[in-house]
């Protein structure tokens, strides 16, 4: 795996890029710079910042080219957008359009399939199954969009129902009901999510906040704010994660550190720096290393617990493994003995 890169359920795949976040591929090639992919099946390469969901069997891919839907298609060129092509060979610089329906005004070099009462078409924009979507950005390649808002700068769309408004370059598809989408990221599958962040690259997000730079996640549901270069997958209900932090299995979550190893977390609060923590269950349902099941807790018995029951658990816990900080939301503060600068 390349620098940076946030990879989850790869099967049989070849090299990844730099900053390259990908998902759920199968079998595919070597992917370059700043690539995003989800859902590729039997891929060649990917070029530079290209954003692709649902290829299958197909060749090369150009640079910045947002392809969706294409099966068994040949070499797509430069900032070509195609979509639902089948058995095509080799497609220029700008340009092909088929099917439109009521459409108001096309763009330069726009390639559209299928639009059916959309408005305005942007510069170089390739749009496809487009209902009663608003205005198109330019060189963004949209598929199969219904209700969208405004779309952005060379951005890849597929899929979206009831969008907001979509960032720069910003590769999305089957996206229900999101708002914003930030710059270069590529996403799959969302649903009710929030802002994207920056080069994030995100599969079936449900019900998620805001996403952080570089971020690859996938599985999510019902998360807050994902932080920088983390890698998350099977999130539930999850605040916001850290820096470099890879968190799996985590069901109902705050806060996550810096670089923080988590699995199997249930309802836990914030988490500290490089801390690696395990079957850690909701505070207010206190379930922990068989210190045994505590109802919802008051202020006064959470700090009674944690002094006591926890205190051998937190500080072998604690051991060699940095900050630990725990958010218990009571509005006031205490300390866990042995925990180094672990808070309640």
């Amino acid at each position: 795996m390349g620098v940076r890169g946030a990879l989850a359920g790869l099967v049989g795949c070849g090299s990844m890029g730099v900053g390259g976040a990908l998902a759920g591929l199968v079998g595919c090639g070597s992917m370059g710079v700043g690539g995003e992919l989800a859902g590729l099946e039997g891929c060649g390469s990917m070029g530079v910042c290209g954003a692709l969901a649902g290829l299958v069997g197909c060749g090369s891919m150009g640079v910045r080219g947002a392809l969706a839907g294409l099966v068994g298609s040949g070499s797509m060129g430069v900032r070509g957008a195609l979509a639902g092509l089948v058995g095509c060979g080799s497609m220029g610089v700008g340009g092909a359009l088929a099917g439109l329906v009521g459409c108001g005004s096309m763009g330069v070099g726009g390639a559209l399939a299928g639009l059916v009462g959309c408005g305005s078409m942007g510069v170089g924009g390739a749009l496809a199954g487009l209902v009663g979507c608003r205005s198109m950005g330019v060189g963004g390649a949209l598929a199969g969009l219904v209700g969208c808002g405004s779309m952005g700068v060379g951005g890849a769309l597929a899929g979206l129902v009831v969008c907001g408004p979509m960032g720069v370059r910003g590769a999305l598809a089957g996206l229900v009901g999101c708002g914003s989408m930030g710059v270069g990221g590529a996403l799959a599958g969302l649903v009710g999510c929030g802002s994207m962040g920056v080069r994030g690259a995100l599969a079936r997000l449900v019900g998620c906040g805001s996403m952080g730079v570089h971020g690859a996640l996938a599985g999510l549901v019902g998360c807050g704010s994902m932080g920088v270069g983390g890698a998350l997958a099977g999130l539930v209900g999850c605040g916001f994660m850290g820096v470099g932090g890879a968190p799996a299995g985590l069901v109902g979550c705050g806060s996550t550190g810096v670089r923080g190893e988590l699995a199997g977390l249930v309802g836990c609060r914030s988490m500290g720096v490089g801390g690696a923590l395990a079957l850690i269950l909701n505070f207010r349902l206190v379930h922990i290393c068989g210190v045994g099941s505590v109802g919802p807790l008051s202020e006064a018995s959470l700090h009674i617990l944690c002094r006591a029951e926890l205190r051998l658990w937190w500080r072998e816990l604690s051991k060699g493994q940095g900050v630990m900080q725990v958010d218990a939301g009571l509005g006031r503060g205490g300390s866990l003995p042995g925990a180094g600068n672990a808070v309640v």
